[in-house]
């Protein structure tokens, strides 16, 4: 036995799964994975009326693609939401891509498959998740924005790819440099470049990422006063307003780059397999 067994006993709670009870009105699918109440209650450790509940909670999954996983994850997300207060869902997904899921969620933006189509893990695009995203914005519809759930992404798939949003910052709050930045303009380029797989070449490009990123942040930095007079909210302060995104995002790319230096094993685990989830149909 191994001598982790009795802490994972004493910390892991079983959920039981009560398929005879689940019907066809859910709106997750008649396939929803139903988890009886009480069990849920004791499993979460109160919230609401009962007392505070956990502020944060991480889901998995066995594996990708598995419809089951997804369905428990799913209603764990709504329970969590609508009994014990949680209001960001943080999923393993690019913080610029996910903008377009929380747009969608919080003000009726777009679509819920056209912003899962944006992001690059397949393993998001499916039904379920769509599912969710509909139930969320039901949810939000009728409720202040303060006490709306946001969406954000934990991470950044590219050192450069903030540069979107971010020059659609600048060109609101400082049109010229937006327009004459050499820093920028060398994020626009790098951001269409593959990380190479050549260690001398892959530290080539993150080195100018990163020096043009330090040239941006000082901008930031120096005209801070002035930019929030502009937009009407603090430009490094994570705001929620896709105005914000940018600056917020740049915070992420030096991350980003120690990420991308790394080495990379196979890339068996994010190819897709059959799992039984309904995949989402994305324009090619």
């Amino acid at each position: 036995m191994s001598p982790d067994t009795p802490a994972v006993r004493e910390h892991t709670r079983p959920i039981e799964v009560d398929r005879a009870a689940t019907t066809g009105t859910d709106s997750l699918g008649p396939e929803s994975v139903c988890v009886p109440p009480d069990t849920m209650s004791g499993l979460l450790g109160g919230g609401g009326a009962g007392g505070p509940g956990p502020r944060v909670v991480g889901l998995g999954e066995a594996t990708h693609g598995t419809r089951e996983c997804f369905l428990l994850k799913t209603g764990l997300v709504r329970e969590l939401v609508e009994h014990h207060g949680i209001r960001t869902l943080a999923m393993e997904a690019d913080v610029t891509e996910t903008r377009a899921l929380d747009a969608f969620v919080r003000q009726d933006v777009g679509g819920p498959t056209a912003a899962l189509c944006e992001l690059h893990k397949w393993m998001w695009q499916v039904e379920s998740i769509r599912d969710l995203l509909v139930w969320l914005r039901s949810f939000n519809r009728t409720r202040p924005a303060d006490d709306q759930v946001r969406v954000r992404g934990l991470d950044l798939s590219h050192p450069a790819a903030p540069v979107t949003p971010l020059r659609s910052y600048l060109e609101t709050v400082d049109p010229e440099y937006a327009e004459q930045s050499n820093a920028l303009s060398r994020l626009a380029t790098f951001a269409g470049e593959t990380v190479p797989e050549d260690a001398g070449a892959r530290e080539d490009l993150l080195g100018r990422v990163e020096r043009a990123v330090a040239t941006v942040a000082d901008r930031l930095d120096d005209e801070r006063a002035r930019y929030v007079g502009a937009a009407a909210e603090d430009p490094v302060g994570g705001g929620t307003t896709p105005v914000s995104g940018g600056p917020a995002d740049l915070r992420v790319a030096p991350g980003a780059s120690r990420t991308a230096r790394s080495p990379r094993g196979g890339d068996a685990a994010a190819r897709p397999r059959d799992g039984g989830e309904r995949r989402l149909v994305c324009p090619a």
